[in-house]
């Protein structure tokens, strides 16, 4: 809270100004010195009562109370200014800066994810979601350097391939072993591919590769990766053969399908327990709206997509992962890095989980991304930076 204060004296004045919302905060003091024939503009920091504000349910009326003293304590003056309280589930986008232009908010955004409620929602959903991972466990960024079991049955003269992404230096492991019915021999080939590469050989022209073999059997090889990037597990069945080969491999699991398990099995959990999505008009966005904390939707089972957005980044944030909310004109969906600290990230669209798959709501917001930055409209509201910045999550 910031007033202004004026000497119009002709000597300096030691004061202490006290403020205080009534019915919720602590009356706040600080004494302040201002010089003959100055203005300051001092800030006073309240002691907030967030049980009391936390249980306005609906807007109600208050008053902040001011009241300036000198250095005897004898009153100099007193003041009481209306305020509207709002709902503890009210967010603005925009807010006023001293001139009256809205001026962007969003990032605020951030006190509505909750990772730890006194409901236990949160860990409740994560229980859940343990069973619909591929390790029966919710890891965070634990599954990184762990092993998918992963495989393909390939058709003659055709390629199945798996894309990953490694940071430089991470070791890898590929170990792969072919089968086949009715045939002599089990020669296939297994490649690791840069992106680059993949291109080219998707193109069918030549082409290098971290790892490859031909007139495969069984296949273990282990490498580090070079750079970080974008990395194709490749697993092709030569023209020359006759029937499909069976490809069974155990490798590195890349940050990608990590992040895409955990978000899954989120997903997963909330599938299973019917959760459905509610429309919210596009211009709601304009300004401000009232959502639902996470504990309110997973009560309900219902969520439009800032709800639903802000289930998955609370229970993302629990288990020590770094979600954001996305937000694009009139829609928001969530994202996680792939890794701690890197500019890189999985999104998926929360919207699609009584609608679709896992993978659908992977493709479906990985091309909303995609546009709205082209479009140069695509906001990162980074959780984790948040965090960094003194926004902390609600108490509730």
């Amino acid at each position: 809270m910031s007033a202004a204060l004026i000497n119009t004296g002709a000597a300096a004045a030691h004061v202490t100004l006290t403020a205080q919302l009534q019915g919720y905060s602590q009356p706040a003091s600080q004494s302040f010195e201002v010089g003959a024939g100055s203005t300051i503009s001092p800030s006073v920091d309240l002691t907030f009562d967030f049980g009391a504000l936390y249980s306005v349910s609906a807007a109600v009326s208050a008053n902040f109370a001011f009241t300036l003293t000198d250095q005897t304590g004898e009153m100099l003056q007193s003041k009481t200014i209306p305020v509207t309280v709002l709902p503890k589930n009210t967010v603005f986008w925009t807010l006023p800066d001293a001139n009256g232009q809205q001026q962007d908010a969003s990032d605020f955004i951030a006190v509505f994810s909750t990772p730890h409620d006194s409901t236990h929602s949160i860990d409740s959903l994560l229980t859940e979601a343990a069973h619909q991972s591929a390790f029966k466990a919710i890891l965070g960024y634990e599954y990184r350097g762990r092993t998918l079991n992963d495989g393909a049955s390939v058709s003659p003269g055709t390629c199945a391939y798996r894309t990953a992404y490694y940071e430089q230096g991470q070791p890898v492991s590929v170990s792969a072993s072919v089968t086949c019915n009715a045939c002599l021999d089990s020669n296939a080939e297994y490649y690791v591919l840069d992106d680059a590469n993949f291109n080219l050989a998707q193109q069918n022209q030549n082409f290098k590769y971290l790892i490859g073999s031909q007139a495969l059997g069984s296949f273990q090889q282990n490498f580090d990766v070079p750079a970080n990037g974008t990395y194709h597990h490749v697993m092709c069945n030569p023209q020359t053969n006759n029937v499909s080969r069976n490809f069974t491999v155990a490798r590195t699991i890349g940050d990608n399908e990590g992040a895409i398990d955990q978000m899954g099995a989120i997903f997963l959990a909330l599938k299973n327990r019917g959760m459905v999505y509610v429309n919210v008009p596009q211009d709601f966005f304009d300004n401000a709206q009232n959502v639902k904390f996470p504990p309110e939707s997973l009560s309900t089972d219902s969520a439009n997509c800032i709800d639903g957005t802000l289930v998955f980044a609370s229970a993302l944030e629990s288990i020590q992962m770094e979600p954001a909310v996305i937000k694009v004109p009139g829609h928001a969906f969530v994202a996680v890095r792939l890794a701690p600290g890197i500019d890189q990230w999985m999104p998926i669209e929360t919207t699609m989980v009584s609608s679709g798959t896992v993978m659908d709501a992977v493709t479906t917001s990985s091309n909303e991304w995609k546009q709205n930055q082209q479009m140069n409209v695509l906001q990162i509201i980074d959780i984790a930076k948040m965090r960094s910045l003194g926004i902390k999550p609600a108490p509730i």
